[in-house]
C-alpha cells in the first residue's frame, strides 16, 4: 500500500495533467492517423537527458488535438529506484485523465505481489476502481491472477472482486468471488462463482455469504442451473445461521413448475439446536392464495417430528368476506384436531364486538364448544368480555357463558352467567353465579 502511494504521487510529479506535457525538443510524427483519428508522436531522449527518468514518451491525439492517450517508459535506474517501469494513462473528449496503466519491475512484484495496475477515475478525478495484475508465480501462491478493488464517494473500499487461476478453481470449483465491504470496513458479503465443471457436477451457479458485524457467517445462498433447478424443484436455497453459526432456518425458492404443482413457490424450516425440524413456513402463489383464501401456512412440530398445529395467514379478499385474518389448528398427540384459535380483523371485531375467537374438538372431531374474547368498548358497554358457547354431539347448542368483567361484576354481584337453550335454540333458563355458587335462577 506504501508504494501504491508512491506510485500514485509520481503520476503527479510527472505527468499528471489534462493535457500531454509539452518538451523543449521537437516531437516526432510515427503516425498521422491513430484509433482516435488523430496524429501520434513520440519523444525519445538520449542517454543522460532523460525527463524525469523517461527516456521515452509517446503521444495520441485525437482529430481536435486532445491527448486521448500518453505513454511514459522509464529508465532501469529510475524503475529500480520507484518500480515502475512504464506509465499510460488514457484521457476522456475533455482532455481529463480517465485512467492510469502501470508496468512494474520483477522486483517490485517481488515485494508487491502484482506488477500490473490500473487506476479508473470519475469526472472529478476521484479513484473508482483500481485493478491488481499478478505474475504466475505470485498468482500461484495467492489463487488469483487478478483482483478489482472499488471505491465509493469518499474513497473508501467497498468491494474487491478476486479472478481465480485454473488451478485454485479447479481446487475449490470457484472462477470468482466478490467480497462487499460495509461502511466500518468489514466483510458484509461475499459472492462465488462457480466453474462450469463445478456447476454440472453440483447443479449451483453461484454461492452468496453474508455476514455480521463481527464478520460471522449468518446467512448462505446457493443458486441452481435450471438443469438442476428442473429435478429439485427450487432454484435458490438459503441457509441461516446465528451469533454462534448454528443453522437455525432454511429457505427454498421453487421455480415456475414447482410452484404450479404444489401452490406454494417459497418454504422455509427452522432448526432447533439439534438440528431438528421445529417449524415449516409455506409461501403460496397469487392463483392458490386466490382459489383457497390464505397466502402462508406454518406448520409446528414436537420435539418427536409430530405436527402439534398449522397457522394460517389468510387474504385481504378472505378477511373481508369470513372477518378473520389468521387462523391456529391445534392437534392432540394423536394428531387429531382439537382446536382452531382465529384471530379477527378490525372492522369484523369493530362490528361484531370480538377480537378472538376458538373453537374446540372433541376425540371424534366433532365441535364441542366455542370461545369469544370481547373488546374492550364492547365489554365496556355490554359488561362481559368473555363467551362461551357449548354444543351437544350433534352439534346443536346447549349453553352459553358469560363472563362478567370485573367492574360490572363489582356492582352487579355476579361474575357470570348462563343461558340454557331447547332443541329449537330458544333460551329456557337462566342462571347468575359468583365464582362456583348460584345466586339466582
Amino acid at each position: 500500500m506504501k508504494n501504491l502511494k508512491v506510485s500514485i504521487s509520481l503520476i503527479f510529479i510527472l505527468v499528471i495533467s489534462s493535457q500531454a506535457a509539452v518538451f523543449s525538443k521537437q516531437p516526432n510524427i510515427i503516425n498521422k492517423k491513430n484509433i482516435f483519428e488523430g496524429i501520434t508522436t513520440k519523444i525519445v531522449y538520449p542517454s543522460g537527458q532523460e525527463k524525469d527518468g523517461m527516456y521515452k514518451q509517446i503521444s495520441y491525439f485525437d482529430k481536435l488535438k486532445i491527448t486521448k492517450k500518453l505513454e511514459y517508459y522509464y529508465t532501469k535506474k529510475d524503475a529500480d529506484k520507484t518500480g515502475i517501469k512504464s506509465l499510460i494513462v488514457f484521457y476522456n473528449e475533455y482532455g481529463k485523465k480517465i485512467e492510469s496503466n502501470f508496468s512494474y519491475i520483477k522486483a517490485f512484484a517481488d515485494k508487491e505481489g502484482y506488477d500490473k495496475q490500473i487506476i479508473a477515475y470519475d469526472e472529478s478525478g476521484r479513484n473508482t476502481k483500481t485493478e491488481y495484475r499478478y505474475p504466475k508465480y505470485q498468482s500461484d501462491i495467492k489463487g488469483y491472477d487478478s483482483k478489482i478493488v472499488y471505491y465509493d464517494d469518499s474513497e473508501r473500499s467497498n468491494k474487491t472482486e478476486y479472478f481465480f487461476t485454473e488451478n485454485y478453481s479447479k481446487k475449490t470449483g470457484y472462477k470468482k468471488q466478490t467480497l462487499f465491504i460495509n461502511k466500518n470496513g468489514r466483510k458484509d458479503r461475499s459472492e462465488y462463482i462457480n466453474t462450469e465443471e463445478r456447476s454440472n457436477e453440483t447443479g449451483d451457479t453461484k454461492k452468496l455469504v453474508y455476514y455480521d458485524g463481527n464478520e460471522r457467517e449468518i446467512k448462505v445462498e446457493h443458486f441452481f442451473i435450471k438443469e438442476h433447478s428442473d429435478k429439485i424443484g427450487f432454484y435458490k436455497e438459503a441457509t441461516y445461521f446465528d451469533k454462534n453459526e448454528w443453522k437455525t432456518k432454511s429457505e427454498y425458492f421453487y421455480n415456475k413448475k414447482k410452484s404450479k404443482k404444489n401452490g406454494y413457490n417459497r418454504n422455509m424450516l427452522y432448526f432447533d439446536k439439534n438440528d431438528k425440524i421445529m417449524k415449516s413456513e409455506f409461501f403460496y402463489t397469487e392463483a392458490y392464495s386466490k382459489k383457497n383464501g390464505y397466502n402462508i401456512k406454518l406448520i409446528h412440530f414436537d420435539m418427536g417430528g409430530k405436527k402439534i398445529k398449522d397457522e394460517f395467514s389468510y387474504t385481504k379478499i378472505h378477511t373481508e368476506k369470513e372477518g378473520y385474518t389468521k387462523s391456529v389448528t391445534y392437534f392432540n398427540k394423536k394428531g387429531i384436531r382439537n382446536k382452531i384459535q382465529y384471530a379477527y380483523s378490525e372492522a369484523f371485531s369493530t362490528k361484531n364486538g370480538y377480537r378472538t375467537g376458538s373453537v374446540y374438538y372433541d376425540q371424534n372431531n366433532r365441535k364441542n364448544k366455542s370461545e369469544y374474547f370481547c373488546t374492550k368498548n364492547f365489554a365496556n358497554e355490554k359488561g362481559y368480555n368473555r363467551i362461551i358457547v357449548y354444543n351437544d354431539e350433534s352439534g346443536r347448542k346447549i349453553k352459553s357463558e358469560f363472563f362478567y368483567t370485573r367492574s360490572f361484576s363489582k356492582k352487579n354481584k355476579n361474575d357470570r352467567y348462563i343461558i340454557y337453550y331447547d332443541e329449537s335454540g330458544g333460551e329456557i333458563r337462566f342462571e347468575y353465579f359468583r365464582g362456583k355458587k348460584l345466586v339466582k335462577i
